[in-house]
This record gives C-alpha cells, sequence and structure tokens, in this order.
C-alpha cells in the first residue's frame, strides 16, 4: 500500500507554472498517485491522523499540507465518514474517543445554533406565537442538550430526544437532520 506525508508546493525546472506538489521523500504526487491500486480507498488525513478527504480514485484530492494513504477495501470501516472522529494510524483507520466527542460537540453546537432564533419573544410558527408549553418544551430540549456533556460517557449515549416541532424548525432554520443519523450510528 502506498503511503505518502507531508505534501508540499514546489517549482519543477520544466513546470508549466501549474500546482506541483511532492511528499517528504520529494516524489511527485501527479507521478507516484499514478500508482495506486485501483481497488483501495486513499485517505487524506492530517498530521494528527484525522481523515480530511476520502476518494477510490485518488485524483479528486489534493494533498497539499496533508498525508495520503491507500486502504485495502476490506479494511475500511462500514460507518466511515469524513467527520472529524475517524483517524489513519499505523496503516488502518480507527475511530478515537476523542473524535466521537469533538463530532458530538459539533452535533450539539449546530442544533442549538439552529434553534437560537426560537428563543425569541416574538418567534412564530405560522404566523403563531409560541405557546408557554412550547417555550417550556424548547427551553427544556435546549439546556438537556447543552449540559449532556458533562457525562463522563456522554458520546457513547444516544442523543437526547428533540420533539418533532423543534426538530422541523430546526430544520427550516438550516440543521442538518443528517447529523443526528450519524450521532446514532456512532
Amino acid at each position: 500500500m502506498l503511503e505518502m506525508r507531508n505534501f508540499s508546493a514546489y517549482h519543477p525546472e520544466n513546470g508549466d507554472g501549474g500546482l506541483y506538489l511532492r511528499d517528504d521523500q520529494g516524489r511527485d504526487w501527479y507521478e507516484w498517485s499514478r500508482q495506486f491500486q485501483p481497488d483501495t480507498l486513499k485517505v487524506l488525513f492530517n498530521d494528527k491522523g484525522v481523515i480530511q478527504s476520502l476518494s477510490w480514485n485518488g485524483w479528486d484530492m489534493n494533498p497539499d499540507g496533508g498525508n495520503i494513504a491507500e486502504v485495502a477495501r476490506n479494511r475500511v470501516p462500514e460507518k466511515l465518514k469524513v467527520d472529524g472522529s475517524w483517524v489513519y494510524r499505523n496503516g488502518a483507520i480507527v475511530q478515537t474517543e476523542e473524535g466521537r466527542a469533538a463530532f458530538w460537540r459539533m452535533v450539539r453546537g449546530a442544533f442549538l445554533a439552529h434553534t437560537d432564533l426560537m428563543m425569541t419573544v416574538d418567534y412564530t410558527i405560522h404566523d403563531e406565537y409560541l405557546s408557554p408549553q412550547q417555550v417550556s418544551q424548547l427551553r427544556s430540549v435546549r439546556l438537556i442538550w447543552k449540559q449532556y456533556p458533562r457525562h463522563p460517557m456522554f458520546h457513547r449515549l444516544p442523543p437526547p430526544e428533540i420533539p418533532a416541532w423543534i426538530l422541523r424548525e430546526a430544520i427550516a432554520h438550516g440543521f442538518d437532520v443528517e447529523l443526528l443519523n450519524d450521532l446514532k450510528n456512532l
């Protein structure tokens, strides 16, 4: 399996002014990338190993400042996503506890950001102000989401329930519901 690290730009003598990249061993990205195996996943990762991009062909990646490695198809985790929770280490792709926690916090932040507007006094749904019960429920749900990371194993627990009407409004304000699905599948 091919692995190339610490890509940086360079200017070859016969270059045409385009972007040329080479790794820390002086190997040119465009020449060496042709040696990738066709049935491997190409993984772009940073210096800490956090996976930043995935590709089955590798040609659609820009490794400038990063690292690339090939991983055999049978060693690719089923739930692998570019979400900050997966790292490449010693030839393997693994999901870290820190990564899970960071992803969980990101989803929490997105949910709270997309429900902030609902906390205004004059917020309406279909030209109707929120009822006192809805305001109370919204505050309770947001408080639960704010406090959830205080539990020592919060990133291993399922996310707190969100009432359908709150979720609909959060989605209407740009919250990506797929983040919740991803969170449930961590």
